[in-house]
């Protein structure tokens, strides 16, 4: 089954905007957009106006905003140094670049391949020292289950498990009161008790 038309645009679109390197159509087609809002001509009609005067507004608007900050200052110098090149030198930058970026991805790619390797030994460690453990633990429950079985008949097993003192019982106090009368009228105890 063939892929409709409007599927089709959308895969070029798609692959245009996530693309590094987008082909000069579409830088064509986006500024295009930019007019038709700044200007608020329809996008049709953009169309039929003269490139060279959408792109001089397009670059001058881009240049002047630029220029309303110290970093657009920064840029705009390394655009105006980029532009004072000759053809020849651009070509020789691009190779340049294009070195450095085969260079970085190969990095890139190395550095992972690396990390996949120490990953998988990190797992390989991990799996045997797990094994080693439930080997370890295993051991540890056939010894426990062989030595309760022997506790099971009569046998006596020290396990050096600390037993707590048994708890003292409280001793118990006897208090006897001395009636009110006999202690006599100490403070006005007397007139709140109500005893004479």
């Amino acid at each position: 089954m063939a892929i409709d038309w409007v599927e089709s645009i959308k895969i070029l679109a798609l692959k245009e905007i996530i693309s590094k390197h987008q082909s000069s159509e579409f830088d064509l087609r986006s500024i295009a957009r930019w007019y038709s809002k700044t200007f608020a001509t329809p996008l049709h009609l953009v169309y039929t106006l003269p490139t060279y005067d959408v792109l001089q507004a397009y670059f001058e608007e881009t240049y002047e905003e630029l220029s309303k900050s110290e970093e657009g200052e920064i840029e705009l110098k390394k655009i105006a140094e980029e532009l004072s090149k000759s053809e020849a030198e651009r070509e020789i930058a691009k190779k340049e670049k294009d070195k450095e970026d085969v260079l970085v991805h190969n990095m890139e790619k190395d550095c992972n391949s690396n990390n996949i390797k120490i990953n998988e030994k990190e797992l390989k460690d991990r799996q045997k020292k797990a094994k080693e453990k439930i080997a370890r633990d295993k051991a540890t429950a056939k010894m426990l289950e062989k030595a309760l079985d022997q506790d099971s008949l009569n046998s006596r097993i020290n396990l050096d498990i600390p037993v707590a003192p048994p708890e003292e019982e409280p001793q118990e106090f006897k208090m006897d009161f001395t009636g009110l009368d006999d202690i006599g009228d100490l403070d006005g105890l007397t007139s709140l008790t109500g005893v004479k």
